[in-house]
């Protein structure tokens, strides 16, 4: 019966600006963002830098993301919706001309840097102009979605530059992927103009979201299950890409990315239809085990499950916790809301690849920080347990 008056609601529809993210977002995703899975390995066969210090570039990426993700809303409140996105996804296609033309590790940290510029802005616009369009009832959905046709184009793009530096020259890499990104940045030139009247920015209120129960615990969601992704781009390319080379990388990484394309929208489904925090503690439970396997067991299998495990982690967390911020927020803070709480999933990133880089380099094991990745991800499905009986309260 619940299941029958859910699909009885009535449906709002796909609205264009939904189109055209997702469409935009599944180009971006294809080309430069899917490069990241290989920058680790290709910096350092380049000679360019060392393990670490390629590992140091994509976190800084993140660390960079993390940091303008709490004062974007200030470049949002002047540039406006529209202008955030162009002009953000562009940063994606310069970092990958950077990677491929720069031959110093200084530059590369700047590119890295204005890529989080990039990164926040569009994914902070873009978001908010998602969830602006969208009825309430079909936030989950709306999420799905987007984070679909995101991890769908990173998938593809993961196999196809695996196989094109594979069989060709690595070289050909990052011109490749700056190009499919450029096919998204000009999609995203088809948005509706926006530049919507929302409150002035202040950093206070960007952080004072984390008082609240509901959004101080997803904020917690968001930074464990980055921690995921930072294992994929960073530790995972590392032992696999420097071993075995990209194709091997992209065929045992490519469960994660699978899974990511499908989960993203039955988890959002799944998020309208029984709730947020069903999604959040399948998921978590899921992953928690999966990654204890290679702590236990080395090997490539283990490696692989354990990437399917992490994928369905990444596929429905943000969307579950992206739902989550629609309850709680209204149309004026909403962009707050969604600045302060995914400062913390890019914190997680940066603290994963960095973590696992630093053990590698230390003890030669990678096994000791999937054991303590899994065991966080298993008291993180505790805590979602427990927020099913807090109340669900607008933000002020």
């Amino acid at each position: 019966m619940k299941m029958l008056r859910f699909l009885a609601r009535p449906a709002a529809g796909l609205p264009r600006t939904v189109i055209i993210l997702s469409a935009g977002f599944f180009f971006v995703f294809m080309g430069a963002s899917a490069f990241q899975q290989f920058l680790i390995p290709y910096l350092t066969d380049k000679g360019v830098t060392s393990a670490f210090q390629a590992a140091t570039v994509l976190a800084l990426v993140y660390i960079s993301f993390l940091v303008w993700r709490a004062v974007v809303a200030y470049t949002l409140y002047y540039l406006g919706e529209y202008w955030s996105t162009v002009l953000g996804a562009a940063t994606y296609s310069l970092f990958a001309i950077a990677a491929f033309a720069l031959n110093r590790f200084e530059l590369l940290l700047l590119a890295a840097a204005m890529w989080g510029w990039g990164a926040a802005a569009m994914w902070i616009s873009s978001t908010t102009q998602l969830l602006d369009a969208t009825a309430d009832t079909h936030y989950g959905r709306a999420n799905g979605l987007l984070y679909t046709a995101t991890t769908g184009g990173q998938a593809i793009g993961v196999l196809l530059l695996g196989a094109l530096m594979s069989v060709t020259s690595v070289e050909f890499g990052p011109p490749v992927a700056a190009a499919i990104t450029g096919i998204g940045v000009a999609t995203f030139l088809f948005l509706p103009y926006q530049h919507t009247k929302r409150v002035k920015p202040r950093l206070a209120p960007i952080f004072q979201v984390l008082t609240v129960p509901r959004t101080g615990l997803a904020a917690l969601f968001l930074f464990l299950s980055s921690l995921a992704f930072g294992l994929i781009l960073g530790s995972f390319s590392q032992i696999i890409g420097s071993g075995q080379g990209h194709g091997m990388l992209a065929l045992i990484t490519a469960g994660y990315w699978i899974v990511r394309i499908f989960g993203s929208y039955a988890g959002g489904f799944i998020a309208d239809w029984l709730g947020r925090e069903q999604v959040l503690i399948l998921s978590f439970s899921v992953a928690g085990l999966g990654l204890l396997l290679p702590t236990f067991f080395g090997g490539t299998v283990t490696l692989s499950i354990a990437a399917l495990a992490m994928g369905l982690l990444n596929s429905t967390v943000p969307v579950a916790t992206n739902a989550m911020i629609g309850d709680l927020t209204t149309f004026s803070n909403r962009h707050l809301a969604i600045a302060s709480l995914f400062v913390w999933r890019d914190l997680g990133v940066g603290i994963a690849i960095l973590a696992g880089a630093a053990i590698i380099s230390l003890i030669g094991s990678e096994q000791v920080i999937f054991g303590i990745f899994g065991v966080a991800f298993l008291v993180s499905a505790g805590f979602a347990y427990w927020l099913k009986g807090q109340p669900v309260v607008k933000m002020a």
